[in-house]
């Protein structure tokens, strides 16, 4: 094999492999039973621009939650979500905002799974789309919760929101990892 074959070889290997640029640990905890939790892992490989933004927002007031679910599983992977006794699942949409004092919120669209999926690694059909909201204070350490992709809307000023009222699984610890 020449150089240059190693080369191409070598590079296509490290660009399959996308490091994260956030990494997140957090319980997780059916909200239906507390008994029921797990281990979390999250890794952001890339934040969703401003034109991801702004399409996902104009396609949810034009043609409502089918489409941009439609829309959402179309895009490029933006990281992945692992529980320990379930399935990986990919990030299609991540969001961040950074706050003045310091803390970030994140909003991560995941695709679709259930409850039973996520904590017994069962594929369970007639799942979802998943929000993820996740707030974290300026030491890298705080909560998060994941809800279904219903509660998810636009608001008066066009930005994707996710209602926080009703989750389906808490996050009752989230850690950054350095």
């Amino acid at each position: 094999m020449s150089r240059v074959s190693l080369c191409v070889v070598a590079l296509v290997v490290v660009a399959q492999a996308s490091p994260a640029i956030e990494r997140l640990t957090a319980t997780a905890l059916a909200r239906a039973s507390s008994n029921v939790r797990t281990f979390v892992e999250i890794d952001v490989e890339r934040w969703s621009d401003e034109s991801e933004s702004d399409q996902l927002a104009a396609t949810f007031r034009r043609s409502g939650v089918e489409a941009a679910l439609q829309e959402l599983t179309r895009r490029p992977s933006a990281g992945q979500v692992r529980s320990i006794s379930g399935l990986p699942r990919t990030i299609r949409y991540a969001l961040e905002s950074r706050l003045t004092s310091g803390s970030r919120y994140f909003l991560l669209l995941v695709d679709p799974f259930s409850s039973q999926d996520f904590f017994q690694g069962t594929t369970n059909g007639g799942a979802d789309l998943a929000a993820i909201a996740i707030w974290l204070g300026k030491i890298g350490e705080g909560e998060g919760q994941i809800t279904a992709f219903s509660q998810i809307g636009i608001d008066a000023f066009g930005a994707v929101t996710v209602d926080v009222r009703e989750p389906i699984i808490v996050l009752p610890t989230v850690n950054r990892v350095r």
